[in-house]
């Protein structure tokens, strides 16, 4: 069976739509049937995500990976509303995203969701990080973001991605607050 096929035969045991904790747990489902063909998840840290069921790893709501040829495919079409299975090859993917299936049939608590009343300092962390950008924009006479310059908006993803992959995040704000400040030439 493939992992597409094996995904619709899955997807028909889960509820439409389904919570982003039934979506974790079915994508790492499908991913331990096929661990051995190479067949993972996709870690996010942020935006559109659910949680690994174990681990409570962040990962993608609608992604599987293969390990070996570092390809990852669309597998669900509005994961959080229809969820109907698909299969679009969408090209390669960082290895260091890579999340191993794990067996969810070994009950483990997930560890709390962080949200406002857990981290309340996490909101004003990335607030004052961005006024540290429009900061550095203004120096320059630019404003922040510039509608007609879309590498503007970067600095907010590139630290988010190295904090995801494991860099402390204050390390994560000066690296790429250097960079931007070489950027535009300050």
């Amino acid at each position: 069976m493939t992992p597409l096929e094996t995904l619709q035969s899955i997807r028909s045991n889960y509820p439409t739509p389904m919570s982003k904790d039934q979506l974790g747990e079915m994508l790492n489902r499908i991913a331990w049937i096929h661990r051995f063909e190479g067949y993972g998840l996709l870690s996010k840290t942020q935006g559109n995500n659910c949680r690994q069921p174990t681990t409570g790893k962040f990962i993608s709501t609608d992604i599987l990976t293969h390990a070996d040829s570092f390809i990852h495919f669309d597998c669900l079409i509005d994961a959080t509303g229809i969820a109907k299975p698909t299969w679009n090859n969408k090209g390669s993917f960082l290895p260091l995203l890579f999340v191993s299936p794990v067996d969810s049939s070994i009950i483990i608590p997930l560890p709390p969701i962080p949200g406002d009343n857990m981290y309340p300092d996490e909101n004003t962390w990335w607030k004052n990080f961005e006024d540290e950008v429009k900061q550095l924009y203004n120096v320059k006479g630019r404003i922040y973001p510039d509608p007609n310059d879309q590498a503007s908006l970067r600095w907010h993803g590139r630290t988010g991605y190295d904090i995801g992959a494991g860099m402390d995040k204050e390390k994560s704000k000066q690296k790429h607050l250097a960079e931007l400040r070489q950027a535009l030439g300050l």
